[in-house]
């Protein structure tokens, strides 16, 4: 029997059979010629160079689930016990874990941190490592299928994101778009931004503007329909994401649904609810240059400014916004004192501001950022001279 079919009846045998003899089924199989023969294989390969088992993650985890978890914390000790034993070896187990759940594991389902949980490390990916992985995957495509263009340049540095980027990317991608709110916008920040950072989301992009060009006979030049395929697939991609912590976090699609205009509960007979399905949440970034205010118009974001910003400084970078495409959505935030203003209290509190920020921050601020006034009324108008003067149309007040 060939040794796949062995582990398959072998798991089987463990799902379903009697404890007895799931253990004489183990103990068999590890002590097979076949096994042994494939495990002295691997040690003569690990004496030239390592050889690394990776124990992929679940697509989706329970935290409610003890014993799901139970298992995963077995997994993590198993292998920490292995590579003590074996990594002199040059054989090596790691295990990944979705990082939403691993403080959970290491604090509540490990049996000893300190002894099975060794330098731990957070796997993040870059944008050029996504880069490199999805041209490396298109490369390897069109080379194995004779698809390659006219012009094709053989000589690429993979590990150069500039090389990859001009040879790679940009001949079948683009170097720019026209987005859905008819701005110009560079086209890799264009796909990344509706990904989370994820690979499998990118690829799943990737395969449908691919797609989509196929339809259009245009394969490999795929850059016309970037725009078209997101749009298609932005919603499958939000219900995977949703899908893969729907049991960490339960209740955050019908947020989303309620947050769209979509309630089937009693929030849905909410006036504000129901104008959102055909008047979408406008969105704010936070901006402190004029880089960011011009990225935000041209996604068609607002702005939120940061409450100790001067005037001058908010009205300049307002300047860049409106440039930019935007007519409103600039935020300003001030604190508003009715009464004689706490000076002394108010400089306490700005040298503390002071004593953990940036001077990037700090060069914009203004040490008159409270706005004050001896009556409500007076206070109010002091606001509006304020909000004109920062080229704001929305105001965020802190009353104290």
């Amino acid at each position: 029997m060939p040794a796949e079919r062995r582990a398959e009846a072998l798991l089987l045998d463990l799902q379903e059979g009697e404890g007895a003899t799931a253990a004489d089924r183990l103990q068999a199989f590890f002590s097979d010629p076949l096994f042994e023969d494939a495990r002295e294989g691997v040690l003569v390969v690990a004496r030239s160079q390592p050889v690394i088992v990776a124990v992929d993650t679940l697509e989706k985890y329970d935290l409610t689930n003890d014993p799901l978890m139970s298992l995963t914390a077995a997994l993590v000790e198993c292998a920490s016990n292995f590579n003590i034993v074996h990594a002199h070896n040059g054989v090596h187990i790691k295990a990944f874990l979705s990082a939403e759940i691993f403080l959970h594991i290491k604090e509540s389902a490990v049996s000893n941190t300190s002894k099975f949980i060794r330098n731990e490390l957070y796997l993040t990916w870059r944008p050029k490592d996504l880069m490199r992985l999805v041209c490396w995957r298109l490369d390897s495509f069109l080379t194995h299928r004779e698809l390659l263009p006219d012009g094709y340049d053989p000589d690429s540095d993979w590990r150069n994101f500039g090389d990859v980027h001009a040879k790679r990317w940009v001949p079948y991608f683009g170097e720019s778009l026209k987005n859905e709110f008819g701005k110009q916008e560079r086209t890799f920040p264009y796909v990344l931004r509706h990904i989370e950072m994820r690979p499998g989301q990118l690829v799943i992009l990737c395969n449908q503007i691919a797609r989509l060009a196929f339809r259009a006979k245009r394969f490999p030049r795929m850059g016309e329909f970037v725009v078209e395929a997101i749009r298609s697939a932005q919603r499958r991609l939000a219900d995977e994401v949703l899908n893969s912590y729907s049991e960490i976090h339960p209740n955050v699609a019908l947020i989303i649904d309620a947050l769209r205009g979509h309630d089937p509960g009693p929030l849905g007979t909410d006036r504000a609810i129901r104008r959102l399905a055909a008047d979408p949440m406008p969105i704010v970034v936070a901006a402190q240059s004029a880089p960011a205010c011009r990225r935000a118009a041209r996604l068609g974001c607002g702005v939120l400014y940061d409450s100790l910003q001067s005037s001058e400084v908010s009205a300049r970078l307002g300047a860049a916004h409106r440039e930019a495409g935007a007519e409103t959505g600039r935020v300003l935030i001030r604190r508003v004192w009715i009464g004689p203003p706490p000076e002394a209290e108010m400089a306490a509190q700005m040298d503390h501001y002071r004593s953990y920020a940036n001077e990037a921050a700090t060069k914009n601020w203004t040490d008159d950022s409270l706005v004050h006034g001896d009556t409500p009324v007076a206070a109010a108008e002091a606001l509006l001279d304020v909000l004109a003067e920062s080229d704001c149309d929305t105001v965020n007040v802190r009353v104290h």
